[in-house]
């Protein structure tokens, strides 16, 4: 039996939200039927995924959803547009390369309060800086942080496409 059809023997998806019920639960479990499958859980970065865990084995939600939907797994991840780990909607889902993934986070845990993209020079200008492919490209100097911030805006639009 293939995947997706001992999922469906045991799981079913609201497509509209994304979550998945117990049509079929353990035998150890049977209080789960109806309910909804999984729950939270922190990565090590402590961002959060709903994973269902499926005859021993956690799944990220998110990578059910995408496999019940389009009939195949997301190879090598699956992304979320809108950034929230947690909204599994199909819409909300795309299949990624893991470089991709990286390119739509919002914001990244940093000791200066300063935006993405941006850093403080010596001289007391802002630089704006990008990675593409692994190489950072320099954007310029600038007097404000608005200015910098601007410029890498448009360099991310541009560079990343549809995952900005």
């Amino acid at each position: 039996m293939s995947d997706i059809e001992q999922m469906l023997e045991r799981l079913r998806l609201n497509k509209e939200t994304g979550e998945f019920f117990w049509i079929k639960p353990s035998k150890h479990h049977p209080d789960l039927l109806g309910k909804i499958a999984g729950g939270a859980r922190a990565n090590r970065l402590n961002k959060k995924y709903w994973v269902i865990k499926l005859n021993g084995k956690a799944y990220k939600r998110g990578r059910l959803v995408y496999l019940v939907t389009h009939g195949k797994w997301p190879e090598p991840c699956v992304d979320h547009i809108n950034g929230n780990s947690l909204d599994d909607r199909p819409e909300n889902l795309r299949q990624a390369t893991i470089m991709e993934n990286s390119w739509n986070h919002k914001s990244r845990k940093r000791k200066l309060a300063l935006p993405m993209g941006v850093r403080t020079n010596p001289t007391g200008t802002y630089s704006a800086r990008i990675t593409v492919n692994k190489k950072q490209i320099h954007l310029g100097y600038f007097k404000t942080i608005e200015e910098a911030q601007s410029v890498y805006q448009v360099a991310r639009k541009e560079m990343y496409g549809q995952f900005a």
